[in-house]
């Protein structure tokens, strides 16, 4: 009779370890599940959007605190090389449109009439390129 209760206590530790290890498991894969969840939600769909721009600092025009933003264009400027047209084929010259990569959902009302660096500030992101034009 001893030994018949002495392996019935065995059998129980064990089968409780085994309960034990596969709760732990299954609570790993969820909080793990959770976590590419969160991920997943916390990823946001970026856009280029261009921008026109006036910069109101003649000797140094690209000052990105002197440049004000105007209007979103709906496409970017051309890419021919008049140096009088706002283009991108143009390296020379002031800048008339700045690019940024930026979440869509961001309304022009809130872009506009701010500094291109205010804007890299508040919503995290750089000015990919400009457009430009010979005064």
């Amino acid at each position: 009779m001893r030994t018949l209760k002495i392996n019935w206590l065995r059998t129980g530790l064990v089968l409780s370890f085994f309960l034990l290890i596969g709760a732990f498991w299954v609570l790993k894969a969820m909080e793990k599940k959770e976590e590419v969840k969160v991920e997943i939600n916390s990823k946001k769909r970026l856009v280029t959007r261009w921008f026109n721009v006036v910069s109101y600092n003649t000797s140094n025009p690209d000052n990105k605190n002197d440049q004000i933003l105007g209007t979103e264009l709906s496409s970017p400027p051309s890419s021919i090389t008049n140096p009088t047209q706002c283009s991108t084929g143009n390296n020379l010259g002031i800048p008339c449109a700045v690019s940024f990569e930026m979440d869509p959902s961001i309304p022009e009302s809130e872009i506009q009439n701010t500094t291109v660096s205010d804007v890299e500030i508040d919503h995290s992101t750089t000015a990919d390129s400009y457009a430009r034009k010979n005064p």
